[in-house]
């Protein structure tokens, strides 16, 4: 094991990593997202609320059930002359305000897959309203309303979204207004919320995105989000597309301690992306030097299982034990890269094929000069195929 990893070697070790994932990811994909993010969004707020998570949506009182013509806040009009009763506002009332986004092409090879929205109501007096009611005046919640459109040239309709920093939002299609999409947001931001959505080629969204303050965290008015979509591209033969992803911000695996892994036990994250339930039966785990079984909904391992299956839409995390004999996996350094391989393989039923998706665990080195050096996993994920022998 190499003692004297850096943290510069770390950070080029991380740059390398990225950079892999970045020539895997443009081999089975368009240099486009297919998608137009909102640059701007009509924002309203804030309105008081009680408890963070949950609270009550003043707006609602706006709609028809106040004669406002509306059947719901998204009927609303939004206008700057529109104003709204709210104790925290400016005069006791706020409007419809315009805000520029920030793009961002990350996740790579994407252009302006991400939207971003930083306020803070800066022109409130927050230190007034705090020294009346206290600090329940940063309990507070409001909308960001923005356009969002789909190229008309887009090879799918199917893409998988989620946003950071928000408890809920919403999809509408704007040629259907009933047609409204609920989406639970990462609202801690642990990489945990993404979800499949199904947007027609050409068509044109409007998206309501729930702002809630961040007492609990910096005790202040300031709310943030970042709302990415990418699309679920397939290869040129589409039959020859796993019907899953890997959700590699919700795949855990433990660290390295001289050359041992710390626990037995890990996890990868399915997101069915296909039409279809995808039973377990159908999946298994391997690698070439390990045992590695499937743990069950019964606590026991096995090499697959036939009792569950992941609906379209559903995430499902995998869970596995490894039987690490007498292989030891060294921390990585800039010329000797550890590696350990999982291959999730899906033998389809309806296809001569047989599918993997590989998931890529890293072993990093963070620390140097030690007697008991360990190292932590990072990872990234492609996949492949091959036809059934």
């Amino acid at each position: 094991m190499n003692k004297n990893f850096s943290n510069h070697d770390h950070y080029l070790l991380k740059l390398i990593i990225f950079t892999l994932i970045f020539v895997c990811d443009c081999e089975c994909s368009s240099n486009y997202n297919y998608v137009t993010l909102p640059s701007s969004y009509s924002v309203i707020g804030p309105f008081p609320i009680g408890e963070r998570e949950e609270g009550v949506d003043s707006m609602q009182y706006y709609t028809k059930v106040a004669g406002g013509g509306a059947n719901s806040i998204f009927d609303l009009p939004r206008d700057s002359s529109v104003s709204y009763p709210s104790e925290l506002g400016n005069e006791g009332r706020v409007r419809w305000l315009e805000y520029t986004a920030s793009s961002s092409g990350s996740p790579l090879p994407y252009n302006n897959s991400s939207s971003s929205l930083s306020i803070d109501y800066n022109d409130i007096p927050w230190q007034f309203l705090e020294s009346q009611l206290s600090w329940s005046v940063y309990m507070w919640y409001g909308y960001a309303v923005g356009q969002l459109g789909v190229d008309q040239s887009s090879p799918t309709d199917k893409f998988i979204i989620y946003c950071t920093n928000v408890l809920r939002y919403y999809i509408i299609d704007n040629n259907n207004n009933s047609n409204v999409y609920e989406f639970i947001g990462d609202l801690y931001n642990y990489g945990v919320a993404q979800q499949v959505v199904t947007l027609v080629p050409g068509g044109n969204y409007t998206v309501w995105i729930r702002l809630q303050s961040s007492v609990r965290q910096f005790l202040s008015p300031h709310a943030a989000f970042n709302l990415t979509i990418l699309p679920f591209l397939q290869r040129e033969d589409e039959q020859q597309q796993p019907p899953f992803i890997i959700v590699e911000t919700d795949s855990l695996m433990s660290s390295v301690v001289d050359g041992w892994l710390a626990s037995t036990y890990g996890s990868i994250t399915l997101l069915n992306v296909g039409d279809s339930p995808l039973p377990l039966s159908n999946l298994k785990l391997y690698n070439s030097k390990l045992e590695i079984d499937i743990i069950n909904n019964n606590n026991s391992s096995s090499s697959s299982s036939s009792i569950i299956s992941i609906l379209p839409g559903q995430r499902y995390s995998l869970s596995f034990s490894i039987n690490q004999i007498d292989d030891e996996l060294e921390c990585s350094t800039i010329t000797n890269k550890s590696i350990l391989e999982i291959s999730v393989i899906y033998e389809s039923s309806s296809s001569s094929a047989i599918l993997w998706w590989t998931a890529f665990f890293y072993f990093l080195g963070l620390r140097s000069n030690c007697t008991v050096c360990g190292c932590v996993s990072t990872f990234y994920a492609v996949w492949d195929w091959s036809p059934a022998l």
